[in-house]
Order: structure tokens, then sequence, then C-alpha cells
């Protein structure tokens, strides 16, 4: 029933890189899904890395039995508990697909890559100032010094930067999810993605 001198809209799906259509060498729902699992895991390795150490059965750290290593325990271990709980949160967004939620994840994720970072920052300036002192009191020669400074402030950089870097990817991963999501173009009915004039469809039906 297409009319003569008719306009004709079409709408196409442009497939992107990694992401915003896909997250590694998965569909982006099932990529972000692992990614998140796979966090999961290591904050329990972490956590139980924390309990190797504080029980120190090889007797390699000079610390052990210390209230200090009592202490480091029990912040390492809070932190782990509380990372796998934000990300079994986040897991639970991307399995229910929970537009809103997983905006607040991925909002939760960006303060914490903040303050990883602000803390890496104090640790390697306190590193810093332990190592001129140890310099100003003789302890280690001036080559040394400046040679472990040097070296401490490449590592510093490279890690925020390798941090910041895989963060800011899952992030921007979540954030399109979020945005596919709350669009209908990602669904529990559809979770590797419809197409655009199926989205726009399932879109104005919930609005």
């Amino acid at each position: 029933n297409i009319q003569k001198e008719s306009t004709l809209h079409l709408v196409l799906r442009l497939r992107g890189g990694c992401p915003p259509e896909r997250c590694c060498c998965c569909e982006l729902y099932s990529g972000l899904k692992i990614w998140t699992i796979v966090f999961i895991c290591l904050s329990g390795l972490g956590i139980l890395n924390s309990i190797y150490e504080v029980i120190d059965p090889l007797g390699q750290r000079p610390d052990t039995g210390t209230p200090a290593a009592y202490s480091r325990f029990a912040i390492n271990f809070v932190l782990y508990v509380l990372g796998i709980l934000i990300y079994i949160y986040g897991l639970r967004a991307i399995n229910n697909f929970d537009a809103s939620k997983l905006r607040t994840f991925y909002k939760i994720e960006v303060a914490i890559l903040v303050v990883n970072i602000i803390v890496t920052i104090i640790f390697a300036a306190l590193l810093s100032a332990a190592i001129t002192s140890a310099g100003a009191e003789g302890v280690i020669e001036p080559e040394v010094q400046a040679f472990l400074i040097v070296f401490y402030v490449v590592l510093l950089i490279v890690s925020i930067g390798i941090l910041a870097g895989l963060t800011l990817w899952y992030v921007y991963g979540l954030k399109v999810l979020a945005d596919k999501v709350e669009f209908g173009e990602i669904s529990a009915e559809h979770p590797s993605g419809v197409t655009g004039a199926s989205a726009a469809v399932t879109y104005s039906q919930k609005a």
C-alpha cells in the first residue's frame, strides 16, 4: 500500500566494536555477565590470600601475629567482602535486565575507582617519603634511592593506567547495556539484542 512519492524511513542496526555491541568475544550481555563473575572470583581469591598472609604457614612475614598484621587482614577482608557484595548486586542487575540498578552499579564502580586511585597515590607518597628518609639517614645509597623513587613512580603510573583503563572499559559496557535495556533493545526475551525497529516498538509499548 505504498503510495507514489511516499517517504520511506529505514532503521538500520549498526554493529560496533567492543563495546558497545560486544564485550570481548561475547555478546554485550553475556560478556559483562562473565566479567562480573570473574571479578567476584578474584575478590574471593583476595580473601583467601589475606587469610594465607595472616596465617603465614611458611613464616615469610616478619609481622606475623602482631596487631598490625591482624588489622591489615581485617581491613582487606572487609574490603574484599564488600567488593563481592557489590559485584553480586551488579550481577543481579544484569540478570534481571534492570536499567536503574545497572546505572547505580556502574556509578559505584566509578566511585571505587576514584577511591583506589587516591589510596594508591597516598601509598606511593608515603613510600617515597620512607625511601627519602632512609636515604637521609644513610641506610641506602643516593643512587639506589633515586632508582627506587623512579621505579615506584613508573609502577604507580602503570598500575593506575591499567586499573583505570579496565574499570572504565567495564563501566562503559555497563552504561551501554543500561541504555539498551532501557530502550528495549536488549531484554530477557532478546538478550543478544533486537533490531532498531523492534526496539522502538518495544520501547513505545513500555511507554
